[in-house]
């Protein structure tokens, strides 16, 4: 009788365990991410804490995003878009940046004319020049990237429900996680 419960103990202890490498696989996606939940809720943070001190597009690490409104920079850049503007320290014709205009809100146009200190910008869809001529220190940034469609989605990310999705959804792949890299033991 001893010798049947040697054996089940011995198969317990000596149970089918996962390999090396899918256990270190699952720590390393643990890790990647706890860090991008980490960094995507401190952005949210500081987004929404910079929109309410009045900033109306704040930069991290020097760089902005935004969701594209309007078709005026169309077929480039669409409604719905989503841009990322990194600051430089000039701008050239040609260069499609965002500014900050006298009303407080954010236009991303292509800069088609220097005159002086100040910049000539106008939507690739718009037939004439904007009437605000922005200088360095009304622009933004220069769009770096556009992410066509993603907007809408990017800014849900940044509502309170979008970051309880975030949560959620980390937590929930780190179980899977958990679950696929842990050692398991063998069911008799």
């Amino acid at each position: 009788m001893t010798g049947g419960l040697e054996k089940k103990s011995a198969a317990a202890q000596g149970a089918a365990q996962r390999p090396q490498w899918l256990r270190t696989a699952g720590l390393v996606c643990k890790i990647v991410l706890a860090v991008l939940a980490g960094l995507l809720l401190l952005y949210d943070a500081y987004m929404i804490a910079a929109r309410l001190s009045g900033k109306p597009m704040p930069r991290f690490l020097g760089v902005a995003s935004a969701v594209v409104v309007s078709g005026s920079m169309e077929p480039e850049i669409g409604v719905g878009d989503f841009i990322v503007t990194a600051a430089r320290g000039e701008y050239e014709v040609g260069d499609i940046v965002t500014y900050i205009g006298p009303d407080g809100v954010s236009t991303t146009h292509r800069i088609v004319a220097k005159l002086g200190q100040q910049y000539v910008v106008q939507g690739d869809a718009n037939n004439a020049p904007d009437t605000f001529r922005p200088s360095a220190e009304n622009i933004v940034g220069k769009v770096v990237l556009v992410l066509p469609g993603f907007g809408n989605f990017a800014a849900f990310l940044q509502t309170p429900l979008g970051i309880f999705v975030v949560v959620a959804a980390a937590v929930v792949l780190w179980l899977l996680i958990d679950l696929f890299s842990s050692p398991r033991k063998k069911r008799s």
